[in-house]
């Protein structure tokens, strides 16, 4: 088989480059589809925020373990009866990034209902479950190469383990990415805008954001219940994610990075809400956090934080009931997660909100 000239080769590099440059220039030139989809759940809560003329005194922001964490249902019921009745909305979705985060808020801060009281960041969106999806599918059809060079340079500074470096998912998300910022980009956007719609009109206006869990459990199906609660026992028996942060001292240079990423979600919480930083059980242990609160405090940071990881608040956390799988808290563990969140709030709502 011949093999190609030299000159071909010089020439189809040529030809690349050059269309390369172009094309990108081009695509920088050209601001990314605003209306491309998201991840359905995610997109189906900012186009509520956009259209909804109902004003929440309080929204909760982050990943699946909010989504499906957070009862507003039963927060709202146990604000009734401690006299601080708020209108609560759950604003979580599947691995929420950052660049979707600040996204979310840019929709708070236009609802028509109006800017919520108080935005609450449950754990720190992206820590962990989220932080390849900030250049996946879903969010690179909206990045420009400098939204890209700060999510990479946020990352950089993210105090947990450095996921999503496996070089075949690299690759990938280089690929994506370099695709859409080609013209042709504008074209996939399109294609893809209608494919990846789907229907969450339901749980955004019945549930108020929550993933009902007779809804999750009927999606999983039996194996894939069993499957989840298969991985709980050996991850508690071994330490779980408390054993996995205990493992490494919070030294100054951690800690930093820990304060440095809550207040990057802090600071765009818009003008005329109060923002709060809660963390849920499993993921921190009681050391690490109670570092951070202090922290946080030397900063001269006034937002405050809710800790839940703290039995004398939730009880016995480490309790297998409290938890559905490794990652996420089962019915009865969001049950008092919530009712908990709801003790620990009110002081706040009744100065923000009234009641």
């Amino acid at each position: 088989m011949r093999r190609p000239s030299a000159l071909v080769v010089r020439s189809v590099l040529a030809f690349a480059a050059t269309f390369v440059v172009a094309s990108v220039a081009i695509r920088l030139a050209a601001p990314p589809n605003p209306d491309f989809a998201w991840h359905p759940t995610f997109s189906a809560k900012v186009d509520h925020l956009r259209t909804t003329t109902e004003h929440y005194d309080v929204v909760f922001v982050g990943d699946s373990r909010t989504y499906r964490g957070i009862d507003p249902v039963v927060l709202d019921a146990e604000l009734d009866a401690l006299g601080c009745p708020a209108n609560t909305y759950n604003l979580g979705t599947l691995g929420m990034s950052k660049f979707e985060y600040d996204h979310m808020m840019e929709a708070l801060a236009a609802t028509p209902g109006g800017t919520p009281e108080i935005i609450v960041n449950v754990e720190v969106t992206t820590l962990l479950a989220g932080l390849i999806k900030d250049f996946s599918l879903r969010n690179r059809g909206h990045m420009s190469a400098a939204d890209a060079q700060e999510y990479l340079e946020y990352k950089s500074n993210l105090p947990a383990e450095d996921f999503g470096t496996d070089p075949a998912e690299l690759l990938d998300t280089a690929a994506g990415f370099a695709v859409n910022q080609i013209p042709i980009g504008a074209v996939h956007q399109q294609l893809f805008e209608q494919a990846a719609e789907v229907d969450e009109s339901r749980l955004v206006d019945e549930q108020q954001g929550f993933q009902p869990w007779p809804e999750f459990e009927a999606e999983a199906g039996p194996e894939g219940m069993a499957n989840l609660l298969a991985t709980l026992t050996p991850e508690l028996e071994n330490g779980g994610w408390e054993q996995r942060w205990a493992e490494e001292d919070l030294d100054d240079e951690r800690l930093d990075q820990w304060l440095h990423v809550l207040g990057a979600h802090m600071d765009n919480v818009p003008e005329g809400s109060q923002g709060v930083q809660l963390f849920l059980p499993s993921f921190f242990d009681e050391g690490t956090l109670a570092d951070i609160e202090d922290g946080w405090a030397a900063e001269g940071r006034q937002e405050p934080i809710v800790n839940l990881v703290d039995t004398d608040l939730i009880g016995d956390y480490t309790d297998p009931t409290y938890f559905l799988d490794f990652w996420h808290l089962s019915p009865t563990g969001s049950e008092i997660v919530s009712k908990a969140a709801a003790r620990e709030l009110c002081p706040l709502i009744q100065r923000e909100v009234g009641g």
